[in-house]
């Protein structure tokens, strides 16, 4: 990806404007960005500088007591399979939450390949966070979209 910071930085303040689902883009830092989406779900983006990319993740949520080892079993599988997952990762904070990952590459510096690639991380999400509240998996294995994007994924806290 041939993506400059500057483009970046570009791209992220004409994001909010451009997709309406999107309630508020918050820079913290050069390169660390939280993209706030309907239902209080949050998106952090990150720009890596040393090898230029963007790192995608959201929390997922913690899974119940009962459903934790399939949930944990679950996602790993998934995780061994993450090509076919569209190359996202499931993965634990330290505070136990479960997060999901992603690198996407965009194919070109311009704001709808960013909506896309942060639309379709958001519906990845949503499968995921599926399986985490113990939807069932489709009958191949894999993760199936639920009925409202938002009604899957936990709220964030906002620190």
């Amino acid at each position: 990806m041939s993506l400059a910071f500057s483009e970046m930085q570009q791209l992220m303040h004409e994001l909010g404007p451009a997709m309406p689902e999107v309630e508020a883009v918050v820079q913290h830092e050069a390169g660390s960005w939280d993209i706030w989406f309907e239902g209080e779900v949050c998106v952090a983006l990150d720009w890596q500088k040393v090898e230029p990319r963007l790192r995608l993740s959201i929390a997922l949520g913690d899974p119940s007591e009962v459903a934790g080892s399939a949930v944990y079993e679950a996602l790993l599988k998934a995780n061994l399979t993450w090509s076919a997952q569209g190359s996202v990762r499931a993965a634990m904070c330290d505070a136990g939450q479960l997060l999901l990952l992603a690198e996407p590459v965009l194919p070109s510096c311009d704001l709808p390949a960013l909506q896309w690639q942060l639309r379709r991380f958001v519906l990845q999400a949503s499968q995921f966070a599926a399986v985490l509240h113990g939807e069932a998996l489709h009958a191949e294995g894999q993760l199936q979209r639920p009925a409202d994007i938002s009604d899957s994924l936990s709220p964030t806290l906002r620190a």
